[in-house]
């Protein structure tokens, strides 16, 4: 090669290499080799892939998270019911036993005497009572006694087997034998020593004014 080449070659490969250097120099374009754009195609498709499943992931969270309360609710409206439903036959259940009568029965039999009484006092019968709230309802039949009936009458007593006080008078046949019956609304009290066996029923007859037959209402 001739030195004019040379010193043309030269110059060349210097001022490229100045231009290279230079800060204002443009920017050469980087040409991807093949491998390059396959590992590039390769990292894209993996990301896309990791996304998607996070994606999917997220969605399945709140699927089951929408699962979760749904059936929450499901569960709080079915115990709201069932809830419900306990009190409605609870109430229902009181309703009926207040409304359900108490039943009371007595069995009358002649009262308490000695032997001088043998010709005047005999009989038997029995009394029914429903008590209704504070309504007591009476209902009876006697026979067998030696005079015809005059009173019958619901006494109150400290104790069962002793006499008390009357509370109020029942309708019952004139007669050897026949019917009584009657209602009265008891008071508090009255109720109470009802229920705790003190409430009994007495027969007068003509022959026994103070007392033919006798009977505790006991449940």
């Amino acid at each position: 090669m001739c030195a004019i080449c040379r010193r043309k070659i030269s110059g060349r490969t210097a001022a490229n290499i100045a231009a290279a250097d230079s800060p204002f120099a443009p920017a050469q374009e980087h040409l991807a080799s093949p491998l390059e754009l396959l590992t590039r195609s390769q990292t894209i498709s993996r990301r896309q892939r990791m996304k998607g499943a996070d994606s999917a992931g997220l969605c399945k969270d709140r699927v089951d998270l929408g699962v979760r309360h749904t059936g929450g609710c499901a569960g709080l409206k079915i115990l709201s019911r069932m809830c419900l439903f306990g009190l409605t036959v609870f109430f229902c259940v009181g309703t009926l036993a207040l409304a359900q009568a108490a039943r009371f029965k007595a069995r009358l039999s002649p009262i308490a005497m000695d032997a001088s009484m043998l010709a005047t006092v005999a009989g038997s019968g029995s009394v029914s009572a429903h008590l209704t709230g504070s309504k007591l309802v009476i209902n009876g039949s006697f026979e067998g006694l030696l005079s015809p009936a005059t009173t019958a009458q619901v006494r109150q007593s400290a104790v069962t087997g002793v006499v008390g006080p009357v509370i109020f008078e029942l309708t019952i046949t004139h007669a050897t034998s026949g019917a009584m019956t009657g209602s009265i609304d008891l008071t508090p009290e009255q109720a109470q020593a009802l229920h705790q066996g003190r409430l009994y029923v007495q027969v007068n007859s003509e022959k026994a004014p103070a007392g033919n037959l006798w009977g505790w209402l006991l449940s």
